[in-house]
């Protein structure tokens, strides 16, 4: 019998044909989502917030992209662009996340820590709303605009940070 949302998920670690069709990323993000939705929305409250303090950027990203980004940082952004050994990966990455941050949030006042991490990451930035969102390279290969568009971002996130001239204007 599974008591808790860790051990189905563990469960679905092991035997992942016993809960879904497919035994894929989206197949597994999907699952995931389900269950979520099925506890109207709380199951994964702050885990958004806990995955951008680790991949350290996507502020603006759902969940599930900032797994791909966990998974494969310079790889692809998209699950179409995914080969099979990085969806395998995506789905260990995702499994692992999901077993770290609930045991966290299960914690006495473990929601409220992710929360003031997240606050604090975001903080120790003091960029501005667009800078603090986008991630290097999130704009991929967008042309010659989005590069720049993405290195101007970069240098004043890295201006901000104290570590590099500030952007040219």
């Amino acid at each position: 019998m599974i008591g808790s949302y860790r051990e189905l998920f563990s469960a679905l670690r092991n035997r992942p044909l016993m809960f879904l069709p497919r035994a894929d990323f989206t197949s597994v993000v999907a699952f995931v989502a389900g269950c979520d939705q099925g506890n109207a929305g709380t199951l994964l409250t702050g885990f958004r917030e806990w995955l951008v303090t680790r991949v350290g950027c996507g502020d603006n990203l759902v969940w599930w992209s900032l797994v791909l980004r966990l998974t494969e940082p310079e790889g692809p952004k998209s699950t179409r662009d995914m080969d099979a050994d990085t969806d395998v990966r995506a789905v260990e990455t995702l499994l692992q996340c999901l077993d770290d941050f609930l045991a966290l949030s299960e914690e006495h006042d473990g929601l409220r820590r992710i929360y003031a991490a997240h606050q604090a990451w975001r903080d120790a930035r003091g960029e501005s709303h667009e800078a603090q969102t986008v991630c290097l390279g999130q704009l991929g290969d967008g042309g010659i605009r989005g590069r720049l568009h993405c290195g101007k971002l970069r240098r004043r996130v890295l201006h901000a940070a104290g570590g590099d001239a500030p952007a040219p204007r």
